[in-house]
């Protein structure tokens, strides 16, 4: 009977987790736009969820869902899909306010939020192949002009193009290297940083919930963090923090 009773227990969350996952994106969007207007932020998030593990890579679901988790008074969590919001559509601007406002909550500025971190990384490399192919036809358009008024005007503007390009390029790599080459995680949960990858090694600092880190290395289930700011290095249990750059 015990058994029994175990069997139709599973078979009926295995029903409720195939309801939910057959639901589209756009359903259960909606439908997590309705716990959240209700209060039910845990539902919401739930929703929400559903849709990023479907491989859905949206900065409004991101937005939703830190809105979601805030409500929710899950800090760690709302400020990583803040950032996740932020990375694909850093120019909106409830994006930045509400991820500054819960970085000054927690006295952690995160290092970002730049006046030129207008562009998302894709949005550069975009205006990048434009400029190049504009200078590109430049060069081109010079070789069969021989009118001096008209060359004049294509050299100008060859020289306007260049610049926008070098300056472009500068802001692209930077750019690259700030999401791409840095490899950034928040605090899901306040902890102990340890001077080495284990419990037995004494505590180096202590690390709210919420703050931005720089994962630096990993051993087993500890991984090697840094505090660029603060210039201090540490080991933390991987159940303590979470990747920004996870569903990017």
């Amino acid at each position: 009977m015990r058994y029994l009773k175990k069997a139709i227990i599973i078979s009926i969350l295995i029903m409720l987790s195939n309801s939910i996952y057959s639901q589209t994106p756009k359903e259960l969007f909606d439908t997590a736009n309705r716990h959240y207007q209700d209060g039910q932020y845990k539902e919401s998030i739930s929703n929400y969820e559903s849709i990023v593990h479907q491989g859905i890579v949206n900065s409004n679901v991101f937005y939703n869902l830190g809105n979601a988790y805030f409500k929710d008074k899950q800090t760690g969590k709302a400020i990583i899909n803040y950032e996740r919001a932020f990375r694909l559509k850093p120019y909106d601007k409830d994006t930045r306010a509400n991820l500054k406002f819960i970085r000054s909550m927690i006295k952690d500025d995160g290092g970002i939020l730049f006046n030129i971190d207008i562009l998302s990384l894709n949005q550069l490399f975009i205006i990048f192949c434009i400029l190049t192919w504009f200078m590109v036809g430049m060069i081109i358009l010079g070789f069969f002009v021989k009118q001096n008024f008209i060359w004049s005007f294509i050299y100008n503007a060859k020289i306007f193009f260049i610049i926008c390009l070098i300056l472009n390029s500068v802001w692209l790599i930077s750019k690259f290297y700030q999401e791409k080459s840095i490899d950034y995680a928040i605090v899901i949960s306040e902890t102990h940083a340890k001077n080495g990858p284990g419990n037995d090694y004494s505590v180096g600092f202590s690390l709210p919930e919420g703050k931005k880190v720089i994962i630096l290395g990993k051993e087993n289930d500890w991984i090697a963090i840094g505090l660029k700011k603060e210039g201090l290095k540490g080991w933390v249990e991987d159940k303590t923090i979470e990747r920004i750059a996870r569903f990017n």
